[in-house]
């Protein structure tokens, strides 16, 4: 039988792993949304949720290439457009919570 503190341990652990994983992508949104002026929102509001389909698909696409032939792609690494997916992903959560979507 698990104990209780081996439980609380673990689930300590997983959730250290998924804030270092989590703080960097959220830093990341803060600093382009600041440099962009939250142009995420001003897309979205102009072409409606298709605009995040489109983002989301090109990220896919460009995952799926650079898993396939990574030697074709050599100025980003697989990491830097998982980020980028959980960001618009992100970006989409927020602009349904603050347009009551």
């Amino acid at each position: 039988m698990i104990s209780d503190d081996y439980k609380i341990t673990k689930n300590l652990e997983r959730s250290n792993e998924f804030t270092n994983v989590l703080n960097p992508v959220a830093e990341l949104l803060e600093q382009k949304n600041h440099d962009y002026g939250r142009s995420y929102d001003r897309l979205r509001e102009e072409f409606g949720e298709v605009s995040f389909l489109i983002r989301i698909d090109d990220k896919v696409n460009r995952l799926k290439t650079l898993v396939k032939h990574p030697a074709q792609v050599t100025t980003e690494a697989v990491e830097d457009t998982i980020k980028d997916i959980i960001g618009y992903c992100t970006l989409e959560l927020c602009f349904r919570n603050n347009k009551g979507a």
